[in-house]
């Protein structure tokens, strides 16, 4: 009746690595709000605890890098230091919370990882719900080869 999640070594173990967004969908899982025809991408080090992120949002392309934080009982990957790059700074921060910016910049709580799939869901603000609730999407991304971007 309820959803066990993998050991939070393990999840953390395979989070190492570079994934590519393919969609975010919404929670009941029968429509996809966005799907990712660009580059929207992330790399998890796990030995140095920190993430580099590539994702487009309209005609920029923001760039992300920063510490990672997981919390091993609710699973839950959160962005720390972040600095961001590439010219979005301004739109980052005004839309960081939707599309494939926030597939990565938001708090995520890992649902599934494997070796070659990563499945992820907002974690509610805790200031208040918004008019699009993070909570109701999960993000869906795919392992690539280092490099690939």
């Amino acid at each position: 009746e309820e959803y066990v999640l993998m050991d939070p070594e393990q999840m953390l173990d395979n989070l190492n690595g570079e994934w590519r967004l393919q969609l975010i969908a919404d929670k009941r899982g029968d429509g996809v709000k966005f799907f990712n025809s660009t580059v929207a991408w992330q790399q998890v080090d796990k030995d140095s605890m920190t993430f580099r992120s590539l994702s487009p949002q309209g005609f920029l392309t923001i760039e992300q890098s920063g510490k990672v934080k997981f919390n091993a009982k609710k699973r839950i990957l959160r962005r720390r230091k972040v600095e961001v790059t590439g010219g979005g700074g301004v739109f980052a921060s005004l839309f960081g919370k939707s599309g494939a910016v926030g597939a990565v910049r938001a708090e995520r709580q890992v649902i599934l990882v494997d070796s070659t799939m990563l499945v992820t869901r907002g974690v509610p603000s805790t200031r208040g719900p918004n008019d699009d609730d993070e909570k109701d999407y999960f993000a869906v991304w795919r392992r690539v080869e280092p490099g690939t971007q």
